[in-house]
């Protein structure tokens, strides 16, 4: 499923549909640090209670401090990232390489990335769970 603003921007209405229901859901009631710029429907009232509902704190990223936190890209963002490309790529020549396979549909892709993308999390979290324990 895909939802869209018409102006193509992330609005207060959007994002706290995705916090319901994509967000939270994962998150499974764990204290969670979740990371985000300074776009004003991130830090609305009703997002902040909603996050805050939940067990979610948000840090809010001010504009200009990438720097600051590139520590967090490379210790946790890029070898996520890592991970993910190496599960994608092995999953994708797995089933191409099936005598039966013909084309790759949206719903393959969507399938494949789901599954992919949790895995990842799964390993990541196997491999280098004391890590984020320690960053956060």
């Amino acid at each position: 499923m895909v939802e869209f603003n018409e102006k193509a921007y992330m609005n207060d209405q959007l994002f706290l549909y995705y916090i319901e229901e994509h967000l939270v859901p994962v998150l499974g009631g764990h204290p969670t640090l979740f990371a985000l710029d300074l776009m004003g429907s991130h830090k609305t009232p009703a997002v902040l209670d909603k996050l805050h509902s939940h067990n979610i704190t948000l840090s809010l990223i001010p504009g200009g401090c990438t720097s600051l936190i590139q520590l967090l890209h490379i210790s946790i963002i890029k070898p996520f990232k890592q991970i993910l490309r190496e599960l994608t790529d092995t999953a994708i020549l797995e089933l191409e390489s099936v005598e039966a396979f013909h084309k790759w549909t949206i719903s393959d892709c969507h399938i494949l990335t789901t599954s992919c993308v949790g895995n990842t999390f799964y390993k990541f979290h196997l491999e280098k769970g004391d890590l984020i324990h320690r960053v956060f």
